[in-house]
């Protein structure tokens, strides 16, 4: 399986990505954690993306698609999937993913979904170099102009999951669990002899959105997505 967690900065990516990734026993791919080791190491890429990072900036996509690359080709993901936080950020960074991941494509994206203030506070409550107010107020615009028009893409596409995450972090990881193990197929009793067909319960608090339009590169849906009301889905 390969699955996305999108958010905007504090939404709380890292630690779900982390948990969806034991949930499904799949690897967990973070770009902020590869961009650290290449800096801690000293390579090529971390020595060209050290000074991004220390202003709090975004990292050219150049060197992330090269540090991102070299760890998909791994055989952990190629035969098991991924959990990916951190990427894609922008339209461009989709297109490069899809392009990897074809003919098969992503089979879903999560989005954690909350008050913009909410996350400011977050931000601000964390003890990070980056964190002053000037760099979250960047990081914020950012988003917005970046990955916002990325997400309105997957969201027409079809296979968008929004989460909300106006919640403890215990909660979105209840409401993540419910959409990985959706519950099964139950049958009503009934007193008549027509049949009747299974009914579906459904996964409250998840939201899904649907469109006729389609995206060649993604496949159907899956059994992950499975069970969760209507508001977005990406093909």
């Amino acid at each position: 399986m390969k699955v996305l967690i999108l958010g905007q900065p504090g939404a709380g990516t890292g630690i779900q990505a982390a948990r969806v990734s034991q949930i499904l026993g799949i690897p967990e791919l973070s770009v902020g954690a590869l961009l650290r080791a290449a800096i801690d190491e000293h390579t090529r890429v971390g020595c060209a993306a050290r000074g991004y990072v220390a202003e709090g900036r975004l990292v050219p996509d150049s060197l992330v698609v090269q540090l991102l690359e070299a760890r998909m080709a791994r055989s952990d993901v190629r035969h098991r999937g991924f959990v990916l936080d951190g990427f894609p950020r922008n339209i461009a960074q989709l297109q490069t993913l899809l392009e990897w991941l074809r003919p098969a494509g992503i089979d879903l994206a999560l989005e954690l979904s909350f008050r913009r203030d909410v996350g400011y506070e977050r931000r601000r409550s964390r003890d990070r170099a980056d964190d002053d107010g000037s760099v979250i107020r960047q990081q914020f615009e950012d988003y917005r102009r970046e990955t916002e028009p990325m997400i309105a893409t997957l969201r027409h596409a079809g296979r968008l999951l929004i989460i909300d995450a106006n919640r403890g972090v215990g909660d979105v990881t209840a409401e993540l669990l419910r959409v990985f193990r959706p519950p099964r197929f139950t049958n009503e009793c009934r007193h008549d002899s027509a049949p009747r067909r299974p009914r579906r319960e459904t996964t409250w608090g998840v939201r899904r959105e649907s469109s006729a339009q389609s995206d060649e590169w993604v496949q159907p849906a899956t059994t992950a997505s499975r069970g969760c009301r209507d508001r977005s889905e990406v093909r």
